[in-house]
């Protein structure tokens, strides 16, 4: 065959609509906020509080998600406060009857002192202060015990070796009690912090096809956590492994949205895609309409579309049907930016300067679904 088709392949360098960033972003922000939100409720019902109910996943545009995830995300800012306060009224109360004994006995001691004194060394100035060291030291004793964001056995027991009868050894003891009680509440904010992380970076790896290694990890984060020893390594590498996931998974989704556009522009030409022993998971062949002869394949590569026609060897030499196939390659661009795929640069070879590729394609069947079967690597979780 001498004569040369018009034009035989295409390329098109191609960006994917910010729509979609946007759509896949406040779904992973909503996979997040939904493990924390469930998170929290388990918190409220420990507390005795009614919690938060956790919707259904938001269907729609990104508008739609996001404004679901404000909505969650102000329901978690609310019940938190609630947690916080009724926690700190818990703590209050389990605290109160203990204050109330020491301040109770520490004023039958003040007395006592008082009525052993003689009168001549007993001035109205003086008998405040008697009285007063050792009702402030259990007050100020109280307070730090409450402050306290989670209970500490060995903080209770230095709180126990306080004496309000030895003011000068009190105040140096509470101050090191202060010391401890900062030192647990700056460790307790550390292991939450991490248990929030590791809830939010579960919710990653529900969107990944391929999680890997994550989940282990992730598992030996949350047993170093619950001993009370921070995972602050164990999170780090985490984060690094399901962001490489996160980036490789989400081109082979974006591949397979812009086949999937190709596709369908095509079989809105009228082309039949057709599986043959050289088609992947970045590629298509589809049968020119009318044509037993002609037809295209089309690669999704390296953020390119590269088309190319292909020549079954069945059938007659149609100049015409080729010609067809050549005028479609030029509407095609148009037809992806109506599915969400912007041609950045198209990249048209010249007639004759490219050969036609040669597939052998099975036998048209017109019963089956024009729709090629798609591999378990290119669907994922969202």
């Amino acid at each position: 065959m001498n004569r040369r088709i018009l034009l035989s392949n295409s390329g098109i360098q191609y960006a994917i609509a910010a729509e979609r960033r946007r759509v896949e972003d406040a779904q992973r922000r909503w996979r997040r906020l939904a493990g924390r939100a469930t998170a929290l409720a388990d918190r409220c019902a420990s507390a005795g509080l009614t919690g938060i109910d956790v919707p259904a996943r938001p269907a729609g545009d990104s508008a739609a998600i996001s404004a679901a995830c404000d909505r969650l995300e102000a329901r978690c800012a609310t019940a938190m406060t609630e947690l916080e306060q009724a926690e700190t009224t818990q703590r209050s109360e389990q605290l109160g009857q203990a204050l109330r004994e020491v301040l109770a006995a520490a004023a039958l001691r003040a007395a006592a002192r008082a009525r052993t004194e003689t009168v001549d060394t007993v001035t109205e100035s003086s008998a405040p202060v008697a009285e007063l060291p050792p009702l402030d030291i259990a007050e100020r004793r109280a307070r730090l015990l409450g402050s306290l964001l989670e209970h500490s056995a060995e903080i209770d027991r230095a709180a126990a070796t306080i004496s309000v009868d030895d003011a000068a050894r009190a105040r140096l003891l509470l101050d090191d009690l202060s010391s401890r009680v900062a030192a647990a509440n700056a460790a307790t904010r550390l292991l939450r912090a991490e248990k929030a992380e590791i809830i939010e970076l579960r919710a990653d790896t529900d969107g990944l096809v391929d999680p890997g290694g994550a989940v282990v990890l992730l598992d030996r984060a949350e047993s170093e956590v619950c001993a009370g020893r921070s995972a602050a390594s164990l999170l780090h590498r985490v984060r690094q492994l399901i962001e490489e996931r996160i980036t490789l998974e989400g081109a082979a989704r974006d591949r397979s949205f812009v086949l999937d556009a190709v596709e369908a522009a095509l079989t809105e030409l009228g082309y039949a895609v057709v599986p043959v022993g050289q088609d992947t998971a970045d590629s298509i062949v589809a049968r020119a309409p009318g044509s037993t002869r002609y037809g295209l394949r089309a690669r999704v590569v390296d953020g390119e579309i590269d088309v190319r026609t292909v020549d079954t060897g069945a059938g007659s030499d149609d100049a015409a049907a080729e010609a067809a196939v050549c005028a479609d390659l030029r509407t095609l661009p148009e037809s992806l930016r109506q599915r969400g795929v912007l041609p950045e640069r198209v990249r048209q070879s010249p007639p004759g300067t490219a050969a036609k590729e040669h597939v052998a394609l099975p036998a048209p069947q017109p019963t089956t679904p024009n729709k090629r079967r798609r591999k378990p690597a290119e669907r994922s979780r969202e």
